[in-house]
Parts: structure tokens; sequence; C-alpha cells
């Protein structure tokens, strides 16, 4: 039992010097216990302004970890849980970084069979406003914000699964640019003998009502909507209709309400003589 005399300090209560070259810990504690006590139990009543634990490694020659946890058959507990109330102004947990190497500042890396999420955030409360996750790449120009390789695998999932349920009147996926260059927004490219869609759109029920595809131009006067461009000789159609429906409504319906000046609504230009190719077919 120590008591530190309810004073003013100038010097630690336990100093343990360990300058041996013994590979032998410096505090060694085996616990045979079988009770709920914790082995090592820190209270901070006051209003302390230091850390409770500091490490610090002061040589970059050291090559142990900091602090290694190894679970071993302890299969229900976790490995370093954290609990926090109040109204925060500091982070729970935080990682600063100014190493200039190329490991990774956060690695999870699993080798057996996984069943369950190697990361799983959740929001129980309705009232939460903050982001889940907050990715600013501010200066990092040249480095992806997020990257997956899929592992050039047979994969039998997908890479990206979005599970739209609810009920509000917001988008799954919302992308607002303001960028001023020339690169796509989504740029999709394709450089293997690839059978599947790129995009699919399918409806399940017949009671939804949302345009699959709606584009609003807006002032992009200069840009078209859809600019389709195909090259080499073509097996299919470079667009194709197929509809099944029992409806009148039209299969392709244009409606001009503006003053237009332009010479025609549909256009059609050949670079060069068409060999038995008509125009519209029947």
């Amino acid at each position: 039992t120590i008591n530190g005399g309810n004073d003013v300090r100038t010097a630690a209560l336990v100093t343990v010097t360990h300058d041996g070259s013994g590979n032998i810990p410096v505090i060694d504690l085996n616990s045979t216990n079988t009770g709920s006590g914790d082995i090592i139990d820190i209270d901070v009543t006051g209003v302390l302004t230091g850390d409770v634990i500091d490490i610090n490694f002061p040589s970059a020659a050291s090559t142990g970890d900091a602090l290694k946890i190894d679970m071993g058959t302890n299969v229900t507990g976790a490995a370093l849980y954290a609990i926090s109330a109040g109204a925060r102004t500091d982070s729970l947990v935080e990682l600063l970084d100014a190493s200039t190497g190329t490991a990774p500042v956060l690695n999870v890396a699993t080798t057996g069979i996984y069943t369950g999420n190697l990361v799983s955030l959740a929001c129980n409360t309705a009232a939460a406003t903050g982001h889940v996750i907050a990715i600013d790449t501010d200066t990092n120009l040249a480095g992806n914000a997020l990257y997956i390789d899929a592992g050039a695998k047979t994969r039998t999932g997908v890479l990206i699964l979005i599970k739209d349920d609810g009920a509000g009147n917001v988008s799954a996926l919302e992308i607002d640019v303001t960028n001023t260059g020339s690169g796509d927004t989504i740029d999709i490219d394709v450089d293997s003998v690839h059978t599947g869609n790129e995009i699919s759109v399918t409806y399940a029920t017949d009671a939804a009502t949302g345009d699959a595809l709606a584009l609003t131009m807006g002032t992009n006067l200069a840009g078209s909507a859809i600019t389709l461009n195909g090259t080499g000789i073509r097996t299919d159609d470079l667009v194709k209709i197929d509809d099944d429906s029992t409806t009148n409504s039209p299969i392709f319906d244009i409606n001009v309400t503006g003053n237009a000046t332009g010479t025609a609504v549909f256009d059609v230009a050949f670079g060069a003589t068409p060999t038995d190719m008509g125009l519209i077919k029947f």
C-alpha cells in the first residue's frame, strides 16, 4: 500500500530503472484468480490533466510493440473495450500519425474463416446527426479516399452493398460536384471480357413510380444528356428497346415545349455511304 501523502509531490511515487540486458519483464503478473476483480484497477476521481498511461519511445531503434494483447482462449471478452458518456469534447479514440513510411496506420487482417463483420458501426439512436464515416483527403491529392481490391478471385458476394429500406425522402447515394475539371464524376472502364451489364436497374414491383433514369440538364447547354459512341463491327444494337408492357402509353415520347430553333428533333448523319441500311425499319 502506497500513500502519496496528500501534498504537492515533486518526485514519482514509484520509480523503476531497467537498464540491464536480460530478456525478462520489468513487471510480471501471473494471475490464477477466478474472481471478477480487475488485475489492475485505475480510478481517477480528481481533475487530472496528465495522461493515465504514457508510453514513449525516444529511440527509433526499438522494434517491440507498445501494447500487445494476445486473447488466446478468451473468446468472449473484448481485447479493447471503451465506454464513453456525457458531452465529449475530444475523440474517444484518436490516432495522430506523422510518419512517412508505407505501413498502414490501422491494419486489420484475418486469417480464419470469419463470418462476422471486421468493422461494425451502428447508430442506435435516431437523434444522432453526425456522419458515421467522414473522409477528408485534404492535401492528399494523389491518393484515393477509398480503394477496393476484389482480390482477383471468384467472388460470390458483391463488393459494395447498400440496403436502403428506410421511409425518408432522401437518396441512397448522393454526389455533389463543384469540381471544375474535365474528369468524369463516375468512370467505368471494362478491360476484360465482361458478359454482365455495367449498370442494371430492376424494379421488382410495378407499384414504383419513379423514373429509372432522370436527367435534368439545367444550365448545361453545351453538353449532351446522353452520348453514345460505337466503333468496330458490332453484333448487337447500339440502342435497344424491348417493351413487353400492355399499356397504351408511348414507348418513346418526346415533348418539345420551348421555342426550339434547331434543325430537327432527330438528326441522323452518315459519315460514309451505308450498305443495306435503312433509316427507320418497322
